[in-house]
């Protein structure tokens, strides 16, 4: 019974389209579906895991990468399209006599934030060993 559930389970998940699933959401919603202890079910995954080959997890990361890849290269045209859904308010002049203030009043919100290091947004580890 557990495994048509979890079965069920992963074909949903397929036809969400949801190929980037945080593991750990996916083990609780697991131990829902299925009535087992989260734990339990770390245990049965990490033994399904250690069954998988090192050709088989290259396979998958290069999947992953290439997701991701159509993710970065979609996003200039995700960015103009959402740019259609922005609603200015207030003045519809193009130029403001607070415009320099409006800057300064951002750059004054933002400080102590800083952007992440490129080699972080890139930098895979998915060969991770315990």
């Amino acid at each position: 019974m557990m495994v048509l559930k979890v079965k069920n389970f992963c074909e949903r998940e397929k036809r969400n389209n949801a190929p980037l699933i945080p593991l750990r959401c996916v083990q609780a919603r697991v131990a829902a579906i299925t009535g087992q202890e989260a734990n339990k079910i770390v245990q049965i995954t990490e033994e399904a895991f250690a069954t998988i080959t090192e050709e088989e997890w290259r396979k998958e990361c290069e999947h992953v990468k290439k997701v991701e890849e159509k993710y970065y290269a979609d996003g200039p045209v995700i960015d103009s399209e959402m740019e259609r859904f922005i609603i200015e308010v207030g003045d519809d002049s193009d130029t403001s006599d607070d415009e320099d203030d409006e800057e300064d009043e951002v750059d004054d919100d933002l400080s102590g934030i800083s952007p992440l290091d490129e080699h972080f947004l890139i930098d895979h580890n998915y060969n991770k060993k315990y």
